[in-house]
């Protein structure tokens, strides 16, 4: 839960801290999609590095002042330079309330208290332009899914199904067992490795295909291998049932 008093949106508090932060006196921590909030790409995105690199940006702060102590050691992209270009390049995609134009005090802050863990009326309370599109936490939340690569495996949230697990991404047959992992994409309790070599499709319970290729339709003639398939499948719910 994050601490409330950091940051507090009160507008006096909100003052001092955001002062704290862009010259650099806090004590800054350790640090994909075409673009992400990943900003010094360290493959972690955080607040006191990606967020404090994004507010400070908005504030108009370039060279030095833009990066000192907001980039991990590790980083990837870490000189202002490239720091600045990325910013800009992007610039739009970091107008998180969707009004038309990108500043500190609504877009920066939502950036640093969703980064923080801020949810609710606490991410969005005096954050919110009076012409925004994106007017309430629900839609603020859901439109950072799809800047944020929580795994950094190249699958922003909105479309990773594994969010925390850079190895998967996909999950096909809803089973909670990721695509690269699954023997059984489908889950219809045939390999998918068996479905391929018989000319199955491995991602699509029971379907096959027609001696040409074609999908098997009311009056089509499975292959072979796609008949015996079938017929295995059938037994093993069979047993499945019984058991």
């Amino acid at each position: 839960m994050p601490n409330r008093h950091f940051l507090n949106y009160r507008p006096q508090m909100l003052k001092k801290m955001l002062l704290i932060l862009i010259t650099g006196f806090a004590v800054i921590g350790p640090a994909n999609a075409d673009f992400d909030l990943d900003i010094d790409d360290d493959g972690k995105t955080e607040a006191l590095t990606d967020g404090l690199l994004i507010i400070r940006y908005l504030f108009g702060f370039s060279d030095d002042a833009l990066v000192a102590g907001a980039t991990s050691s590790n980083a990837l992209r870490s000189s202002p330079a490239e720091i600045a270009a990325f910013l800009k390049n992007n610039e739009s995609k970091l107008d998180i309330d969707n009004n038309g134009s990108v500043t500190a005090l609504t877009d920066g802050l939502l950036v640093i208290r969703h980064l923080f863990g801020f949810s609710g009326g606490a991410l969005t309370s005096g954050a919110i332009s009076e012409n925004a599109d994106r007017e309430n936490a629900q839609e603020i939340t859901a439109y950072f899914a799809t800047i944020v690569d929580s795994d950094n495996d190249d699958f922003n949230d909105a479309i990773d199904a594994f969010i925390l697990d850079a190895d998967e991404w996909v999950d096909s047959d809803s089973d909670g067992i990721g695509n690269n992992e699954d023997p059984d994409d489908d889950n219809d309790g045939l390999t998918d490795s068996d479905e391929s070599a018989a000319g199955s499709d491995p991602l699509t319970a029971n379907q096959c295909y027609g001696p040409e290729g074609q999908l098997t339709t009311a009056g089509a003639t499975p292959s072979i291998g796609c008949l015996t398939l079938q017929k295995a499948s059938a037994v093993a719910a069979s047993i499945g049932a019984v058991f």
